[in-house]
């Protein structure tokens, strides 16, 4: 008998879905999350990094250890929030994939203006954690392989 897992994201998770990873840390895709109205495309590596952040400063979870100053006009900063509200089932992000790989990002805290979670392959066994985000770049390129 076949078991069937079932997947709930939690807020403070996205899928990445990679499009274009190069050896040189190029890389294209979309970011998805259950508390996302829509997917959000990245570049680079620069701009994954700078997107994750925004991302889940709109969620509103986990909180910046540290809020950045800013003279925009448009704030992207939310206060903490308990219970982000949900814009997608589980399901519909579950069904997102990139072409050259697909990963599972959950973000455990932002602590000293660093990143701490864990990410998982999804049509791959290996996870890693990480505690800065420089460690999660390098897990990024090891998922790759």
């Amino acid at each position: 008998m076949e078991r069937k897992i079932s997947l709930e994201y939690p807020a403070n998770s996205v899928r990445l879905c990679f499009d274009m990873f190069d050896n040189e840390g190029g890389c294209k895709g979309n970011i998805y999350g259950i508390a996302l109205q829509e997917g959000v495309s990245f570049a680079s590596m620069e701009d994954l990094i700078v997107k994750i952040d925004d991302v889940f400063n709109v969620i509103g979870q986990p909180q910046p250890h540290q809020v950045l100053r800013s003279f925009a006009k448009e704030e992207h900063y939310r206060p903490y929030c308990v219970r982000p509200k949900h814009c997608h089932p589980s399901k519909e992000i579950a069904e997102k994939h990139g072409k050259i790989l697909t990963l599972d990002f959950v973000m455990r805290s932002r602590h000293k203006a660093e990143w701490q979670g864990t990410v998982y392959g999804v049509n791959d066994p290996r996870k890693f954690e990480f505690h800065t985000t420089l460690e999660c770049i390098t897990g990024f390129g090891e998922m790759k392989r």
